[in-house]
Formats: C-alpha cells, sequence, structure tokens
C-alpha cells in the first residue's frame, strides 16, 4: 500500500509540473496575441506580471489580388516591390508603399512555388516542371528552363549561379547561357529549401541537410537525424536554422555539424524563416 500511495503522489507532482508548464505556455501566448511582448525572455513565472517593452506590431497593408494560397515572396532589389507567386499560377509585382498591383505575369500553368530576381531579371519555378525567366524592364517571359522532369519547389541566386530544387536533385545554371551547368544529387526526398552563406550552399529534403562547396560544387557535409520534411533554411553567424513539417525549428552549430537546440512551440509545419 506505501508503494501505491509512493507511486500516486509521484503522478500526482507530475501532472501538477506539466500543468504549470502548460499554463506558462498558455500565458505566453495570450501575451503574443495581444501584441505584446516578454522582457524577460524565458518562461513566465507563476504569479508574476506580464511585462511588456515593446510596442505592438501593426499591419501596414494588405496585397489583395490573387485567387489562390500565395506559395513564395521576393523583396526586389531596392525595396520598392514585392514579388509573389501563387497556385492560380500568376506572378504579381506590388508596390510596398501603395500594396497595389503593378504587373502580373502570366505563362506558368500551375502552382509558382518560387520566385527570385537578381535586378534586372525575375526567376519562378513551378509545379509545371519548368523555370521561366522574366524581363523586369518588359515584364515577358524571355526564356523557359525546361530541364526538370519534376516540380520546381525552390529558387536561388549565389555565386553566378541559379540553384533550383526539386525532386531528389538540385540543378545549377549558368545565368548567361541558361544552360544547365551541372545537377547536384545525394538527396532522398523533396528539396524544399535552399540557402547559402559565404562559400556555402545549404539543401534541405527529408531528415538530411546538405552543405555544398559554392566554387567546386561538391557536397562537404550532411546532417541527418529526425527532422522530417525541412521547409525553411535561414544562416546566422556560426548557427543554421531548419523550418521543419514536425512544427520545430533544428538549429546546428556549423563548427561541429551537430544539432544544438530544437525550438518548439508552433503548432503548424514551420514553412519559412527570416533572419
Amino acid at each position: 500500500r506505501q508503494t501505491q500511495e509512493v507511486r500516486l503522489l509521484r503522478d500526482v507532482t507530475r501532472t501538477l509540473r506539466d500543468t504549470q508548464k502548460q499554463l506558462a505556455a498558455a500565458l505566453q501566448e495570450l501575451a503574443l496575441l495581444r501584441g505584446q511582448v516578454l522582457s524577460g525572455g524565458g518562461p513566465v513565472q507563476m504569479g508574476q506580471p506580464v511585462r511588456t517593452t515593446t510596442r505592438p506590431w501593426r499591419c501596414k497593408g494588405t496585397f489583395i489580388g490573387h485567387i489562390g494560397p500565395v506559395w513564395s515572396l521576393c523583396i526586389a532589389p531596392g525595396g520598392e516591390d514585392l514579388i509573389s507567386g501563387s497556385s492560380d499560377s500568376s506572378i504579381r509585382i506590388w508596390s510596398i508603399d501603395s500594396s497595389k498591383c503593378k504587373h502580373i505575369l502570366d505563362g506558368h500553368t500551375e502552382i509558382v512555388h518560387a520566385v527570385v530576381m537578381d535586378g534586372s531579371r525575375i526567376y519562378s519555378g513551378s509545379s509545371d516542371k519548368s523555370i521561366k525567366v522574366w524581363s523586369n524592364e518588359t515584364k515577358k517571359c524571355i526564356k523557359t528552363l525546361s530541364d526538370h522532369s519534376n516540380i520546381v519547389c525552390k529558387l536561388l541566386l549565389a555565386n553566378g549561379h541559379l540553384f533550383s530544387g526539386s525532386y531528389m536533385e538540385i540543378k545549377v545554371w549558368n545565368l548567361d547561357t541558361f544552360e544547365c551547368v551541372t545537377t547536384l544529387r545525394g538527396h532522398n526526398h523533396w528539396v524544399r529549401s535552399l540557402t547559402c552563406a559565404g562559400k556555402l550552399l545549404f539543401s534541405g529534403a527529408y531528415n538530411t541537410i546538405k552543405v555544398w562547396d559554392l566554387d567546386t560544387l561538391e557536397c562537404r557535409n550532411t546532417f541527418t537525424g529526425h527532422y522530417g520534411s525541412i521547409y525553411a533554411l535561414v544562416v546566422a553567424d556560426d548557427r543554421l536554422f531548419a523550418g521543419t513539417y514536425e512544427n520545430a525549428i533544428n538549429v546546428f552549430d556549423l563548427n561541429s555539424f551537430e544539432c544544438v537546440e530544437t525550438l518548439t512551440g508552433h503548432q503548424g509545419a514551420v514553412y519559412s524563416l527570416c533572419i
């Protein structure tokens, strides 16, 4: 009987501890919903008031025009225009100041998953397995790249090349000739995320992140683990942040190539990251 009472007491204590954690998390979420930012940066302590140090974020504009979900965004060099790709198969160019649509680029036949811009040209990748190159001056399509045999999930401009992620591969394109220079292989699933830092390219797929040398285009390292599908990558200092389908952000040390922390709290997949 004494053993049963001890076990029951432990269960009650564990339940109370879990309830306290859930209540603390709920207080944090409530503060965020009110547009408040916690000053301490750590968990809320029971009995302590919620303090704020910043003013609430406010929406400054809404861009309305797409008739389907928006899958991709990028800011044009100069910061005056926003470019969006949608499941309605169109690309729209918006004035950031007025929130008005300035141009519509039609040509894709399916979802536009990725848009990037280098100043004179806009590049778009789609479920129709193509990459289109648009003149920023005329807003006309000047080239269609059709080497992919699957959906184009992600685009990245780096080191004088265009990188395009698709099923189990990344294609590298020459920006002058629009020819495919090489294909990077080694991933086991869709390559949905690409980013770069210095002379390194990072690519994310299912349970895997690969590190490539931008000069030699050779794989230098591979992160593996139970991360799920990796939808977003961003680098800050010596840390790589990976947003996943498992509702978490995994943080990697670029010196040891190890996952050093997992940030939780989202209730859905983390599709995008920005620093």
